[in-house]
């Protein structure tokens, strides 16, 4: 009888270990919220109010969709923008004869690569024409788990929530000049994770974050909502390696160059756009 029992354990062991994902490819959908414009001016600091405005303002709060693919094996991860998009992309928001222009920034052109041993992180980015590699270190954040848990593609997954520290620049206008104002920036996040897919991954930089897969996470109460929308247990693993390129740039270096691509971008709304049109620039997380 002791024989019996001690085989019917192992069995057991070995359903319980292959039942848990180890590799794999996950869609997940990526909504923005754009957030509140203030008073909404064309070129030339004229300001845009009435119906026009309210049409325009409609336009802005619809959110922007778009779809990546995070591919997972061997303890690393990539992640990148899915070959097809789902949803077709929405033509530019328009009221009249003023158009809406918006102008990302380092957002779904990136391509970021995680060794999820090491915690190195490798991200291509794209900048005026010009791709960038930046090597860093993932950095954990302080995850607390709240032992809530519900069910998201068929997985049992847990609720855990963080807060994330930085700072970012605010453009506004003063006295009929554009000015930006570097302010305090708190993101509060919460992420459902599942331990049913065992590997420390989720969407974006969000790598090597908690004990489990992230399948959703809600930055900012809405701000930028990422859904998983399918999962796959196939994956070409060979395709999970990292971005190759010979602009090599850390992350601070990069940051300062997104600044003066923004100043420029700003400088040319100020002194070159005649043409009526409202431009907004966004950064991508």
């Amino acid at each position: 009888m002791k024989k019996i029992f001690f085989t019917a354990a192992a069995i057991s062991i070995v359903v319980v270990v292959w039942g848990q994902q180890q590799q794999g490819m996950i869609t997940y959908r990526s909504t923005i919220q754009m957030q509140g414009a203030g008073t909404l001016r064309v070129a030339g600091g004229r300001e845009i109010q009435g119906p026009e405005a309210a049409a325009l303002q409609k336009q802005l709060d619809q959110p922007r969709i778009s779809h990546f693919e995070l591919l997972f094996g061997n303890n690393k991860t990539l992640w990148q923008s899915a070959i097809e998009q789902p949803e077709a992309a929405e033509p530019a928001p328009q009221a009249g004869n003023t158009q809406i222009r918006l102008n990302f920034i380092g957002g779904d052109d990136a391509v970021m690569y995680t060794d999820l041993t090491t915690g190195l992180l490798t991200e291509q980015r794209e900048l005026n024409e010009k791709k960038y590699l930046i090597r860093d270190t993932v950095m954990p954040l302080k995850w607390k788990i709240e032992g809530i848990t519900k069910t998201v593609l068929g997985y049992t997954c847990q609720k855990a929530t963080a807060i994330r520290y930085g700072k970012r620049m605010v453009p506004r206008m003063q006295d009929g000049k554009f000015e930006e104002k570097e302010v305090a920036d708190t993101t509060s996040i919460i992420a459902w994770f599942t331990g049913s897919i065992p590997v420390a991954a989720g969407p974006a930089s969000f790598q090597k974050q908690l004990p489990g897969m992230i399948l959703e996470m809600d930055i900012n109460n809405g701000r930028q909502v990422y859904t998983a929308v399918a999962i796959s247990s196939k994956v070409a693993v060979d395709k999970i390696r990292e971005p190759s390129g010979k602009t090599r740039i850390s992350r601070a270096a990069f940051k300062a160059e997104m600044e003066r691509s923004r100043k420029r971008m700003m400088e040319q709304f100020k002194n070159t756009d005649r043409s009526g049109n409202i431009h907004i620039q966004a950064v991508g997380m």
